[in-house]
C-alpha cells in the first residue's frame, strides 16, 4: 500500500509538472513538481524498506525466540543472555529505522510546505487573472456600446438627401473615429484571447496541484501512521528488555513471551500497512 501511495503521488507530480502554458510566475511550481521523484520519493522508499525489513525480522526472531523463552521457562538460565543479545540487536534495528522514518517524514513535511505555498500561488493568479477578464469585458462593453451609437449616428446622416457642409465634416469625423473604435476593438478581443488562455492555464495547474496536494496529505499521512506503528513496537520492546534485565522469578518468562508476541503482531501490521494491493 505505501509504494502505491509514493507512485501515486508521483504521478500526481508528473502531471503538475507536464501541465501546459503555466503562467511564468508559476515557474517555481513546475520545477518543484519535478523535484518529487529525486528528492522525496527515494527517502520515503528506503524508509518503508527498512520499517518492513524490521518488522520481517521480528516475526522471524518471535518464532525463533519462542523455544528459547520455554527452555527459560523451565528452569534454564543460560539461555537469558541469549535472547538479550537477539533483542539488543532488534532493538538497534528498530531504532534506526524509526530515525529513517522520522527523516522522512521531516523531507516530506518540508516538501509538502512548499507545494501548499506553490498552490496558494497558483490561486492567486487565477484570480488576478479573473479580476483582469472582468476589467476587460467592461472595456470591451463600454467600446462595443460607443461603436454602436457611432454606427447608428453615421446611419443617420448618410440618409439626409441633401446634406449640409457641417454634416458631411461630421460624418468624415465618425469614420475616422469609427476607424480607430475598430482598432481598439480588435486589441480588446486580442488582450480577452490573451487573458482567457492565462486563465485556462491557470485553472490546468490549479486543478493538478491541488490533486497532487492531496496525494502528499494522504502520503504524510501514511508516513505518520508508520512513526506511530514503529513507535508503540518500540515501546513495547523497552517494556520487554526491562523486564528481561530487572524481572525475577518464574513469571519473567512468561511476562516476556507475552511481549514478544505483542511485537510479533505489531511487525505483522506493518508488513500488512507497507503491502501493497
Amino acid at each position: 500500500m505505501f509504494q502505491t501511495l509514493i507512485d501515486n503521488a508521483a504521478r500526481a507530480a508528473k502531471a503538475v509538472a507536464d501541465t501546459p502554458h503555466l503562467p511564468p510566475e508559476a515557474d517555481g511550481l513546475r520545477a518543484h513538481a519535478a523535484d518529487f521523484p529525486a528528492a522525496v520519493a527515494p527517502p520515503l522508499g528506503a524508509m518503508a524498506a527498512q520499517i518492513g525489513a524490521f518488522a520481517g525480522t521480528a516475526c522471524e526472531t518471535a518464532e525463533r525466540l519462542k523455544p528459547l523463552i520455554d527452555a527459560w521457562g523451565a528452569g534454564d538460565e543460560h539461555v537469558r543472555d541469549a535472547i538479550l543479545a537477539v533483542l539488543s540487536d532488534l532493538t538497534k534495528r528498530l531504532s534506526d529505522a524509526i530515525a529513517a522514518d522520522q527523516a522522512a517524514f521531516a523531507v516530506l513535511s518540508r516538501y509538502r510546505d512548499q507545494i501548499l505555498a506553490d498552490q496558494r500561488q497558483v490561486a492567486q493568479i487565477a484570480r488576478d487573472v479573473a479580476v483582469r477578464i472582468d476589467v476587460l469585458r467592461t472595456r470591451l462593453d463600454q467600446a462595443r456600446d460607443e461603436a454602436e451609437t457611432q454606427r447608428k449616428r453615421l446611419t443617420i446622416l448618410r440618409a439626409i438627401p441633401f446634406p449640409l457642409p457641417w454634416v458631411v465634416a461630421e460624418i468624415v469625423s465618425l469614420i475616422g473615429s469609427g476607424h480607430t473604435m475598430e482598432q481598439e476593438l480588435s486589441s480588446l478581443y486580442r488582450q480577452q484571447a490573451d487573458l482567457q488562455g492565462q486563465a485556462a492555464a491557470a485553472a490546468g495547474g490549479a486543478t493538478a496541484v491541488q490533486g497532487f496536494a492531496g496525494q502528499l496529505a494522504v502520503l504524510e499521512t501514511a508516513t505518520q501512521n508508520l512513526v506511530t506503528f514503529a513507535s508503540a513496537a518500540q515501546g513495547n520492546m523497552m517494556q520487554m528488555m526491562q523486564a528481561l534485565t530487572g524481572g525475577a522469578g518464574s513469571a519473567v518468562p512468561v511476562v516476556v513471551h507475552a511481549y514478544l508476541a505483542t511485537l510479533a503482531a505489531e511487525a505483522r501490521s506493518i508488513q500488512h500497512y507497507l503491502a501493497d494491493g
